[in-house]
């Protein structure tokens, strides 16, 4: 996965929430590491959806690359 990526994100298992449901599908703007876990520092992957952008941290989501930009 890299910048400018589409992407879709649904919950991890852990959740025990229905994927589909709760899927989001975006183009990656920004992959960084969430500083405030110290103990624990989870990937943190910005996903725009047109007029919104979201944030999901790679431990509490699964992603799956959609289309590669080029």
């Amino acid at each position: 996965m890299k910048l400018g990526d589409l992407v879709k994100a649904t919950p991890a298992s852990k959740w025990d929430m229905d994927p589909e449901d709760n899927a989001h599908i975006g183009v990656v703007t920004k992959m960084g590491i969430d500083e405030r876990l110290h103990a624990y520092p989870a990937k943190v992957i910005l996903l725009n959806f047109g007029d919104d952008d979201g944030i999901f941290r790679s431990n509490d989501w699964k992603f799956e690359v959609i289309s590669e930009n080029r």
